[in-house]
């Protein structure tokens, strides 16, 4: 479906691709694209939901729960190798040229990145790892979302969930806005989880009512229009103003930057294969991860210590692209392919297992 290449979905790369693009220009020009890197993540967010739902939902109705050793060393593989290289060459680069604010926030601000809770103590970060927030948040994710995931679905309650977990957001968010204002602007909850937990929970919730959202919504004649317009908005919004101080950005822009993407998501799904002028951008999907990761520092090195103009600001984003692609060829793709015979040598135990001629 969508294009499978190498048991990757082309379509869903080529989100990805948009999503760190997005991410990009909004460091290189931040004045230009205000609401870029919001929109950005947030599909990030939107997308992480969907996937990572589908693996639960799979493993509840193949085994009836989740292998959660399966689940959290594929994670570990996925994301650990990439970070652990951004930030051994971060430290080292930083002890070279001198840290901001000294060694100890230096490590402090790498620990918290390291072990993800940079969303919930932002004041210790350290500049040019600072996005690493986003990072916190998808991994607290993992952390609950299976747990909560498996025991509604046993139940056949996972609506009541959605429903449930959604309020809890909203009114989270709507109450951190109004203790955090008192004593800092809007932008203090920008790196708490609960902002962004809505866009997690409308990717679980398209996953799980795929089934409907195709029948009813995203049939084969509307799933173009819809993208369309989903570009559209997120466009709009992307080259939106001031949008961390605007209070609409965490009550309004997670929920419908989700919608988006979830068109963008039923769109790429299709049985067709990816056009070939997506091609540059599908191929930026596959390594947007490790770009993530680097164009943070490379835009901190390039702008703030080296004070590069913006019309130097694309050397920037060559050289996050780069780094992606050592970072891809150096730690990702070899944990990958470790991670695929780690799981192959699972099925093959498994099934040995249930088979008559191994009891």
């Amino acid at each position: 479906m969508g294009g499978m290449q190498g048991g990757r979905v082309a379509g869903l790369d080529a989100i990805r691709g948009l999503a760190i693009l997005l991410v990009m220009i909004r460091h290189a020009w931040p004045g230009q694209f205000g609401g870029a890197g919001v929109v950005g993540v947030t599909v990030f967010f939107t997308l992480s939901g969907y996937l990572i739902t589908g693996i639960i939902v799979r493993d509840v109705e193949l085994r009836g729960g989740v292998d959660y050793r399966r689940f959290y060393v594929n994670r570990a593989l996925r994301l650990l190798p990439a970070l652990g290289l951004m930030l051994v060459f971060f430290v080292g680069v930083e002890l070279l040229i001198g840290p901001d604010g000294g060694t100890v926030h230096l490590l402090v601000g790498t620990l918290t990145g390291l072990f993800y809770i940079q969303d919930f103590v932002p004041f210790l970060s350290y500049p040019g790892i600072n996005h690493l927030w986003t990072l916190a948040v998808e991994e607290q994710f993992y952390l609950v979302w299976p747990l909560l995931l498996t025991f509604f679905l046993r139940r056949g309650r996972v609506n009541r969930l959605f429903a449930a977990a959604a309020g809890v957001c909203l009114a989270s968010v709507v109450a951190s806005m109004l203790v955090l204002t008192r004593w800092f602007n809007v932008e203090a909850v920008y790196p708490l989880p609960n902002n962004w937990a809505v866009a997690l929970l409308v990717g679980g919730a398209s996953y799980v009512h795929r089934d409907l959202l195709f029948e009813r919504v995203f049939t084969p004649a509307r799933r173009g229009p819809c993208a369309a317009l989903a570009l559209l908005v997120l466009t709009g919004l992307s080259v939106w103003p001031g949008a961390k101080a605007n209070p609409a950005t965490y009550l309004v822009w997670p929920s419908l930057i989700a919608a988006c993407t979830v068109a963008l998501v039923f769109l790429a799904l299709r049985d067709k294969p990816t056009p070939r002028v997506l091609r540059p951008i599908v191929g930026l999907g596959v390594i947007s991860y490790g770009a993530y990761l680097w164009n943070g520092p490379i835009s901190t090195w390039t702008q703030e210590r080296l004070g590069w103009p913006q019309q130097w600001h694309w050397i920037g984003i060559v050289l996050t692209v780069t780094a992606a692609i050592i970072s891809w060829v150096a730690v990702e793709g070899p944990a990958l392919r470790w991670k695929a015979r780690l799981n192959g040598r699972r099925r093959e135990l498994a099934e040995r297992e249930s088979s008559p001629l191994s009891r």
